[in-house]
């Protein structure tokens, strides 16, 4: 379910299954954090209690965001061309698609263009990692031979190009892109049991299930697509 707090944030709270046992995740929206037990930011954190994810969410002043009776439903949807009804038959068919299809749920998980845009990014990165190197060491080799430059000014070059190296080096960090295997269990575990939610859940927990698989929905005409949760972002 979504829930919100006195300053607008939103979080998802969701009870999974992962290995046999029950988990209850909370799991902060887009561009949002919420606190860890180690105090840093994190994108979301599982507790093995409900009692324990309860009293988190109390503390941090969540409360159940309120919402219409649909699976689907965003208060800043500007769509005027999908009875929500429709919407509602499209998502849950692409879910039972993704639940029997392993070839869909394997496309969902990759997508064709994201790894080749994600490659791409890491050679220039790693392209432009090495020019500023090359720089590096035909600065520090003028200097050694007696060239034109000072000490002070070699001391300033190199620092510039030392802190470029360093924001690159992050960037590259960052770019690593999670293996697919890890993408597509974490995509077969997060549809486990979504059939039985689809044929006999409650509205809540069809809203749980469409929340913790989808990221975000877009709609343009006559076109949706969906994003999940488990897939790269574009």
């Amino acid at each position: 379910m979504k829930m919100v707090n006195a300053k607008g944030e939103a979080v998802y709270f969701n009870r999974v299954m992962k290995n046999g046992r029950e988990q209850f995740v909370v799991k902060a929206l887009d561009g949002q954090h919420i606190m860890g037990r180690d105090r840093q930011k994190h994108s979301s954190r599982t507790f093995t209690e409900l009692h324990q994810a309860e009293a988190f969410l109390r503390r941090a002043g969540y409360s159940r965001a309120k919402s219409a009776k649909h699976m689907i439903r965003d208060p800043n949807c500007r769509n005027d061309r999908w009875a929500v009804a429709k919407l509602d038959a499209i998502i849950e068919g692409e879910i039972r698609k993704l639940a029997f299809d392993p070839a869909a749920l394997e496309l969902a998980v990759s997508g064709p263009q994201q790894g080749e845009d994600a490659a791409q990014r890491r050679a220039a990165l790693q392209q432009h990692l090495e020019d500023l190197r090359g720089q590096m060491g035909r600065v520090l080799d003028l200097y050694q031979l007696g060239g034109a430059l000072s000490a002070s000014m070699v001391g300033d070059r190199v620092a510039k190009l030392q802190a470029e190296i360093d924001g690159v080096e992050a960037a590259l960090a960052e770019a690593v892109e999670e293996p697919p295997t890890q993408r597509l269990d974490a995509a077969r575990a997060a549809l486990v049991g979504a059939e039985d939610v689809l044929d006999n859940g409650t509205l809540d927990e069809k809203r749980e299930l469409v929340h913790s698989l989808i990221r975000r929905i877009d709609l343009d005409g006559e076109n949706i697509d969906i994003h999940w949760s488990f897939a790269p972002e574009n």
